[in-house]
C-alpha cells in the first residue's frame, strides 16, 4: 500500500507524537494513534471528517468510541514511521485490543467552541469571533457601524502585533490581515480568520498578540491595564483608543472568541461589558503619553524646511524615508542635506485625519546631533 500521510496537527506529544492529525496526498484526514513504539512508532488509523474531529475536539466522543465506531465500517489502517515519513503499510477489518485506547480517553474537556474547532478544521487558520451587543441585544447592526468597528478592530490587531513582535516596518503584514467568511446571531457574530497558517500543534504566530488583546479588554484591574497598555505605547494604543470610542459611542458591548493552541483549553471567551469599555477608555484619555513613543534614528536628511518645521529623512538601518515635523523650526537651521550624517530623536504619535477620520502616523523631531 505504502501511502505517505503528511502532519496536520499533532493532538498529543509526550517523548513522541502519540496522537495526530494526518493527510494524504488528496487531502482525506486520518486520526492516527501511537499503539507499539518499540523498535518502530506504529500507529492505527482511521479515516475522519471535519465534524467527527470536532466532536473529539470538544469532548463529546472520547477516543475509543472513535475507533470502534469508525465513519466507515471495518476500515483502518496500520501506519508506520520510517526514513522520516509516515507510511501507511496495512490495511485493516478489525483492532485487536492492544490497538485500542482506554474507554474514558478524552483529548480534552468538554468546551463550548465546537464552532469555531470546526472552522480551524475547515479553513487551517486561527479564527476569531467577534461578536456586538447593542443595549436592546438586537442582533443586528447598521452597514457602517458594522464597518468601522470591523475596520478598527483590524486596525488594532495589527499595531498590537507590530508591537508585540516588535517590527518597525510600516509595510502591511499579511499574518495579521482579517477576512470574515460568516456571520451569526446570539449577538450580532461576525466569524473571521487570520491570514496565518497554523503550526502542527494548531497555534500560529498571532497567538501572543491575541493573549495580550484580551488582557487590556478584559482586563482585571486598572493597574494591570496600565501596566499592560505601557508594554504597547505609541501607534497601537491610538486604534486601541479608536476601537473603544466606537464602542463606547455607541453603547455597544462586545462579546468574542478565538481558537489557541491549548489542547485543554483550545477555545478562549470573553465577554466585556460596555461600562468596562468606557473606564478602559476614560484612562487612555487621561494619558496622552500612553499614546507617544520615542524613537530614533542614524541617517541623513534628504529635505528640510526651516520655514514651516517639515522634514524628511533616511533611516540607513531600515534603509527606508521617514518624513515629520518640528515643533521648533530653528531645529533645522543648519542642517545639510545628504551628505552629513545624524542620529536624530523623534516622537511618534497618531493624528487623526479630519476628513477621513483615519490615524496617521506623525513624526515630531526633538533632537539632533551629528554623527
Amino acid at each position: 500500500m505504502n501511502k505517505v500521510i503528511q502532519i496536520d496537527q499533532i493532538l498529543l506529544y509526550y517523548d513522541t507524537i502519540q496522537l495526530f492529525v494526518g493527510l494524504d496526498g488528496v487531502q482525506t484526514r486520518y486520526l492516527c494513534m501511537l499503539y507499539s513504539g518499540d523498535d518502530t512508532d506504529k500507529y492505527i488509523a482511521i479515516k475522519v471528517s471535519n465534524s467527527r474531529l470536532s466532536e473529539l475536539l470538544t469532548g463529546n466522543i472520547d477516543l475509543l468510541q472513535a475507533y470502534i465506531a469508525p465513519e466507515i465500517e471495518r476500515e483502518y489502517y496500520n501506519i508506520e514511521y520510517g526514513d522520516n515519513s509516515f507510511v501507511i503499510t496495512e490495511h485493516l477489518e478489525e483492532l485487536s485490543d492492544i490497538m485500542l485506547p482506554e474507554d474514558g480517553a478524552f483529548i480534552i474537556p468538554t468546551t463550548s467552541g465546537k464552532e469555531l474547532l470546526e472552522e480551524r478544521i475547515q479553513y487551517h487558520h486561527p479564527i476569531i469571533h467577534l461578536g456586538f451587543v447593542d443595549e436592546q441585544n438586537s442582533m443586528n447592526i447598521g452597514v457602517e457601524q458594522l464597518a468601522g468597528l470591523t475596520s478598527k478592530f483590524q486596525d488594532m490587531l495589527h499595531n498590537i502585533y507590530k508591537k508585540v513582535n516588535r517590527i518597525h516596518s510600516k509595510q502591511i503584514l499579511a499574518p495579521s490581515q482579517l477576512r470574515i467568511f460568516a456571520t451569526s446571531q446570539g449577538s450580532f457574530n461576525v466569524h473571521m480568520y487570520i491570514n496565518d497558517e497554523l503550526d502542527l500543534f494548531g497555534g500560529s504566530s498571532m497567538d501572543p498578540t491575541l493573549e495580550y488583546i484580551q488582557k487590556i479588554l478584559d482586563y482585571e484591574n486598572e493597574e494591570l491595564l496600565t501596566e499592560y497598555l505601557h508594554g504597547i505605547k505609541g501607534y497601537a494604543i491610538s486604534h486601541y483608543k479608536n476601537f473603544l470610542k466606537e464602542l463606547v459611542e455607541s453603547k455597544i458591548s462586545i462579546k468574542t472568541a478565538w481558537t489557541t493552541p491549548n489542547i485543554e483549553d483550545p477555545v478562549a471567551m470573553l465577554h466585556v461589558s460596555n461600562e468596562k469599555l468606557q473606564r478602559a477608555y476614560e484612562i487612555t484619555q487621561s494619558s496622552i503619553e500612553l499614546e507617544q513613543e520615542s524613537i530614533s534614528m542614524i541617517g541623513f536628511f534628504l529635505k528640510v524646511d526651516s520655514t514651516n518645521g517639515d522634514w524628511k529623512f533616511y533611516n540607513v538601518n531600515e534603509e527606508k524615508e521617514y518624513k515629520g515635523k518640528s515643533t521648533d523650526s530653528n531645529i533645522l537651521h543648519g542642517i545639510t542635506v545628504r551628505s552629513k550624517d545624524y542620529t536624530i530623536q523623534c516622537v511618534k504619535t497618531a493624528e487623526q485625519q479630519n476628513i477621513t477620520d483615519k490615524l496617521t502616523e506623525v513624526y515630531y523631531l526633538s533632537d539632533i546631533k551629528e554623527v
